[in-house]
C-alpha cells in the first residue's frame, strides 16, 4: 500500500510539474505581449499626436520638411525597438519551450505566440513565420523521445536475455491461449463499420508490444500539435530506428 501510494504521489508530482511549466511559459508569453503592445501603442499615440500638432502650425513657424523628418525618425526608432524586442522574445521562447514535455502544452504555447505575433502585426511587426522554426524541432524531440525510449528498452531486454541465456521474458504462452479462446468464441471480430481491434498476438511478445506502444504514444502526441512540415523529418527518424 505504501509503495502504491508513493507511486501515485510521484505520478501526481510529474503531472503537477508539467502543468506548472506550461503555466509559466504561457504567463511569460502573455506578460511580454502585454508590455510590448502597451509600449508601442503609447509611443504611437504620443508621437503621432505631436507630429499632427506640429504640422497644423503655420508654415512660418515650422516647415513641412522638418515635420516629415521628425515623423520618419520616430517610426524608425519604433521599428528598431520592435525588432529587438521580437528577437529577444524568440530567443527566450526557444529556451522556455525546451522544458515542455507534452505536445498539448506546446500547442498552447504556439497559440499564445501566434496571438502575440498577430497583435504586433497591427504595427507592422508580425513575426508568425519565425515561430515554426522554433516549435518544429521541439515537437520532433518530443515525438521521437517516445520512439527512442521504446527502442532502448527493447535493446536492454534483448541484452539481458542474451547475457543470461534465457528467452522466457520474450514470449508469453498465456497470451496465445487467450487469443485462441477469443477466436473460438467469436471475439475480436471487426466489421466494416467498426475500428479493427489491436492484434492480440502481440501479447505473446511483450517486448515487441511495448515497442509498438512507444511508437503509438509518439504518434498520439503528434495529433495534439500537428505541424505538417515535420513529416519528412519524422519519416527519416522512423527509418533510422528501423535499420
Amino acid at each position: 500500500t505504501k509503495k502504491a501510494s508513493s507511486a501515485v504521489s510521484g505520478a501526481g508530482g510529474i503531472i503537477g510539474s508539467s502543468s506548472s511549466h506550461s503555466e509559466y511559459v504561457l504567463d511569460s508569453i502573455d506578460s511580454y505581449r502585454t508590455r510590448c503592445f502597451e509600449i508601442a501603442t503609447q509611443f504611437l499615440a504620443i508621437f503621432r499626436t505631436s507630429n499632427t500638432t506640429s504640422s497644423s502650425l503655420p508654415s512660418s513657424v515650422l516647415s513641412t520638411t522638418s515635420t516629415t523628418s521628425s515623423s520618419d525618425q520616430s517610426l524608425s526608432l519604433l521599428s528598431m525597438w520592435t525588432t529587438r524586442r521580437i528577437h529577444t522574445f524568440l530567443s527566450t521562447l526557444a529556451a522556455e519551450i525546451s522544458i515542455l514535455n507534452d505536445t498539448a502544452s506546446l500547442r498552447d504555447a504556439l497559440d499564445a505566440s501566434l496571438f502575440f505575433a498577430t497583435s504586433m502585426g497591427r504595427m507592422g511587426g508580425d513575426f508568425q513565420p519565425l515561430l515554426l522554426p522554433i516549435f518544429e524541432p521541439r515537437l520532433v524531440n518530443i515525438v521521437t523521445g517516445y520512439w527512442t525510449d521504446g527502442v532502448n528498452n527493447l535493446g536492454d531486454v534483448l541484452k539481458v536475455c542474451r547475457d543470461a541465456g534465457v528467452a522466457s521474458p520474450l514470449y508469453s504462452d498465456a497470451a496465445t491461449t487467450t487469443t485462441a479462446a477469443n477466436t473460438e468464441n467469436g471475439g475480436d471480430v471487426a466489421t466494416a463499420t467498426t475500428t479493427p481491434p489491436p492484434p492480440r498476438i502481440l501479447l505473446s511478445l511483450p517486448p515487441l508490444a511495448r515497442l509498438l506502444n512507444s511508437y503509438l504514444s509518439g504518434l498520439n502526441e503528434l495529433r495534439r500539435c500537428l505541424l505538417p512540415q515535420i513529416f519528412l523529418v519524422l519519416r527519416e527518424h522512423l527509418q533510422s530506428f528501423m535499420q
